[in-house]
């Protein structure tokens, strides 16, 4: 294994910075490296389908709306290559859908434990998902993770504090998905998850598949799943099948057969409810922390 040195030495050769702040790594790039966000996020089995749906949750409200320019939200972008036909009047209606549905997942899996819980999205005065139509200077044969986030980056699309939700009109190598982590597992507001910016990027998928990669990435952006956490992968996955964070290839069988879950035995990265002296009791928790959820 790379030393950290050598580690850091590798990602700037590639033009990849990477900011230590209070001991915690994070990169925009990388390939499977401490701090970096670019292991495959969600992959695609057989022709084209998820690994697993969650269930739709039995509620109407919705993201929680607030105002571009609050704090602390998720701002939704339409992304597509220069070289690419911009097809937004077409999509955009089809993304807001995926946001409600992939908020009704999150709202069905706090129920479980007695609460409710939504995503807060940035919206126009009719209450609908902003989408903001974006042409990426990248041409669509060059296009990588990477690229996408340095094309948003140079067009302003960096706000600390905020995360970004792409949904990008093309696929990359069969990924789904891919998205930013930064590793910090201290509870609590000031975790760098929640002070950074960060980027979820589903590449072109539809419907319930793209609502759960949608999902998975932004979990992943909002601080899922950490090197401490007791199924890490070292990777931002969990070992555990059934559960939303686990990637295709390291996923072993659980207690939670049947449907995709959100932390499936609740003691890695969500719990409303975590027992005392557990991981979850004293590290960072998505239920818990986020500031980009409602509860």
């Amino acid at each position: 294994m790379l030393s950290f040195s050598r580690y850091v030495e590798a990602l700037a050769r590639i033009g990849v910075t990477v900011v230590i702040t209070a001991m915690v790594l994070f990169s925009v790039d990388g390939v499977g490296v401490p701090g970096t966000a670019l292991t495959p996020a969600f992959e695609l089995t057989g022709a084209g389908t998820a690994r697993g749906a969650a269930p739709r949750a039995a509620t109407t409200s919705g993201p929680t709306c607030v105002a571009p320019s609050d704090g602390h939200h998720i701002h939704t972008i339409y992304a597509h290559a220069v070289d690419v036909h911009d097809r937004a009047a077409e999509l955009v209606a089809q993304v807001q859908e995926q946001v409600r549905n992939m908020d009704a997942d999150l709202d069905s899996e706090a129920m479980t434990e007695g609460h409710h819980a939504h995503y807060r999205f940035d919206c126009d005065i009719y209450g609908r998902t902003i989408v903001d139509d974006v042409t990426l200077q990248t041409g669509v044969a060059r296009t990588t993770f990477a690229t996408i986030v340095s094309d948003l980056t140079s067009l302003g699309y960096a706000r600390d504090g905020l995360k970004y939700l792409v949904w990008f009109d093309g696929t990359r190598n069969g990924l789904g998905g891919q998205a930013t982590l930064c590793y910090d597992d201290t509870p609590g507001p000031d975790n760098c998850s929640n002070t950074k910016a960060g980027y979820a990027v589903n590449f072109g998928q539809v419907g319930s598949q793209g609502a759960m990669i949608d999902m998975h990435e932004l979990a992943r952006a909002m601080g899922a799943v950490q090197l401490s956490a007791p199924h890490s992968t070292g990777e931002g996955h969990v070992t555990q099948g059934e559960d939303v964070m686990c990637a295709s290839l390291g996923c072993r069988a659980t207690m939670c057969a049947g449907r995709m879950r959100l932390d499936c035995m609740r003691d890695d990265y969500w719990s409303f409810n975590p027992r005392p002296g557990s991981y979850l009791a004293d590290h960072f928790d998505l239920a818990r922390d986020s500031v980009f959820i409602t509860r």
